[in-house]
């Protein structure tokens, strides 16, 4: 997705389990949904860019309500500042 400056939102399956560095770099992504139960492994960088747009503070994420928790005190998917439940009628928790 890197430089993609139109991208607002990403859905990852449940068969994610691998995100490269810098791979939301140049974009102004809002909303991140991962169905995947495990945090995806991620590098550093995965969510870092060059152009100083902060994803973790400016982009929500959605994961399951089973998952919540694992992504929630994982060292990278945790410094998402908003951490939503993906449900089944669009509603956010």
């Amino acid at each position: 997705f890197q430089q993609c400056t139109a991208l607002e939102e990403v859905h990852l399956g449940t068969a994610t389990e691998l995100l490269g560095e810098y791979v939301f770099d140049g974009t102004r992504i809002k909303s991140l949904y991962v169905n995947a139960t495990y945090p995806p492994v991620c590098g550093k960088y995965t969510f870092g860019t060059t152009d100083g747009y902060d994803i973790c503070q400016n982009c929500t994420l959605y994961v399951t309500a089973e998952s919540r928790e694992a992504y929630r005190n994982h060292p990278r998917w945790g410094q998402f500042k908003t951490i939503k439940e993906i449900t089944t009628n669009t509603s956010e928790k």
